[in-house]
């Protein structure tokens, strides 16, 4: 049996494995032709990809039927699964595209994450793909990034409601269902400072805001209506089932099928969010807080110290 002392020396290894951005900009040519070098690490898990084996999907169909549940998740030989219809997503105009059947199956697997920043005790992450499909606010009314739904949603604080979730099986935070206890003592709170007037929060997980998306140390374009590479997403195919709106075009999205994905700053009123957009602009004037079209980029501090993460 390996000793404490042998278990810290060997997450420092560990740690020490993982690099901070490199940016990579090519002034001569468009921007867009920029791009970073990132270090990738796994942490959480989330329903990502689609089920679409017959045998599998019986087979999931067999396990739910002992459970007596209709839809929801389900393990089946120790791999655990997600059933929805279109009731469970924010907005259902990708739920049946290409004659996909009423119910929709999806495995749970290990999230991967960008290093945005990182030493020796701590590293500062984001999801690689939109992991989900989420209003910023269940209406449309006057807000701010603490009082929004989403940040609720995302930290299993007391207030989160969507009244088109209430039933669903995706009602509950992204906090507890994507993090084991293990994980969830691994996340650091971090003050986040949002808005203008500023206001400050401490939350768990978060989304950027528009001076991350722009920051090079965070391996992104420091111009901000380039058409960058560094902020292109892609959703999971569970969150473009839930509503995330993806484009192809291949002259500004390099034909990747990228997203819309939410910031956490106000646009133009504090009606608007600002957010990236398909081609990696970040759009100063925002969406409306209640579109039900954009993608969900989670953010947090990892305590690296502990041996929930994984290496990729």
């Amino acid at each position: 049996m390996k000793s404490g002392k042998e278990k810290r020396k060997k997450r420092k290894i560990r740690a020490r494995g993982l690099s901070n951005p490199v940016h990579h900009c090519d002034d001569e040519h468009e921007c867009s032709a920029d791009y970073s070098d990132y270090s990738i690490l796994t942490f959480g898990s989330y329903p990502q990809s689609e089920i679409t084996d017959a045998k599998l999907i019986r087979r999931i169909e067999q396990a739910f039927e002992q459970t007596g549940a209709i839809k929801g998740d389900v393990s089946v030989d120790g791999e655990r699964y997600r059933k929805v219809d279109k009731t469970d997503a924010c907005q259902d105009e990708f739920f049946h595209e290409s004659g996909k059947e009423y119910y929709r199956y999806f495995r749970w697997e290990p999230v991967k994450w960008k290093v945005l920043h990182k030493n020796e005790r701590k590293a500062f992450i984001v999801s690689l793909k939109a992991l989900d499909c989420v209003e910023y606010h269940d209406h449309n009314e006057f807000v701010t990034w603490k009082n929004c739904t989403l940040r609720k949603w995302l930290n299993g604080y007391e207030g989160y409601r969507s009244s088109r979730r209430e039933k669903s099986v995706v009602s509950a935070p992204f906090y507890e269902m994507a993090f084991s206890e293990e994980e969830k003592k691994a996340i650091l709170s971090s003050t986040q400072m949002t808005g203008n007037p500023l206001h400050i929060t401490r939350d768990k997980i978060f989304l950027l805001s528009r001076e991350e998306a722009v920051n090079p140390k965070y391996g992104f374009c420091a111009n901000y209506s380039c058409y960058s590479s560094t902020r292109w997403v892609q959703p999971t195919e569970y969150s473009h089932a839930m509503g995330t709106r993806v484009y192809s075009d291949v002259q500004w999205a390099g034909g990747n099928f990228n997203s819309w994905v939410w910031l956490r700053a106000f646009g133009v009123s504090t009606y608007a969010v600002t957010y990236i957009d398909y081609s990696g602009y970040v759009f100063p004037f925002g969406r409306f807080i209640d579109d039900r079209r954009n993608g969900v980029m989670p953010a947090l501090y990892l305590d690296l110290s502990s041996e929930a993460w994984g290496m990729v």
